[in-house]
């Protein structure tokens, strides 16, 4: 009996069924692993082949309502943009104001250097937003956090964006909101 094996035979039409049917199955399981309910909290989001962690839920923060949204967009992927640069006041709120800059200067160098810019970011302290010296080559992120700030929101001045929130949970909400438009983050 040595030598001997055991022979299959499968025709080219069972095999390829079969191979197909594998592929199906794989397909299922990538889709059914990878759906989120409606209801779930989204934080985590693959760019351009890079898992992306936020503070806060991309759902909740994607429901906020931005006047001119394509005008933050494309004052930070211009052609001329050189760099940008994170202004903010010190108070007492600097932890979160820090860990709000740092978020957006990750993710926002990350999608410069994917694009195949290479923008810097860099951070300025500033007495008053009045002082940003803010081009189109050098577009300006002022952060107002929860002790100076009146309102959730972000507006933009010329070549300056005010991203502010009244509390610590709208400060992460309305930074993610402003990630969200400037990544072009489409959530379905």
């Amino acid at each position: 009996m040595s030598g001997e094996g055991i022979k299959l035979r499968i025709s080219r039409k069972k095999l390829a069924l079969f191979s197909i049917l594998v592929l199906v199955l794989i397909a299922a399981i990538y889709f059914i692993a990878s759906y989120k309910p409606a209801g779930e909290e989204i934080k985590t989001w693959v760019y351009d082949g890079y898992e992306l962690e936020f503070r806060a839920d991309l759902r909740e923060a994607s429901k906020i309502q931005v006047p001119g949204e394509d005008q933050v967009h494309d004052l930070f992927w211009n052609e001329e943009v050189k760099n940008v640069t994170i202004g903010f006041k010190r108070t007492n709120d600097m932890g979160l104001t820090g860990i709000e800059a740092f978020e957006i200067t990750y993710k926002l160098r990350l999608a410069y250097l994917i694009a195949k810019r290479d923008v810097g970011i860099s951070a300025e302290e500033l007495d008053s937003f009045a002082n940003s010296n803010s081009t189109r080559q050098n577009p300006f992120v002022a952060l107002i956090p929860p002790s100076i700030s009146n309102e959730t929101a972000i507006r933009v001045s010329e070549n300056t964006v005010f991203i502010s929130g009244k509390d610590s949970k709208d400060f992460d909400l309305i930074t993610v909101k402003f990630l969200i438009i400037v990544l072009g983050i489409r959530l379905s």
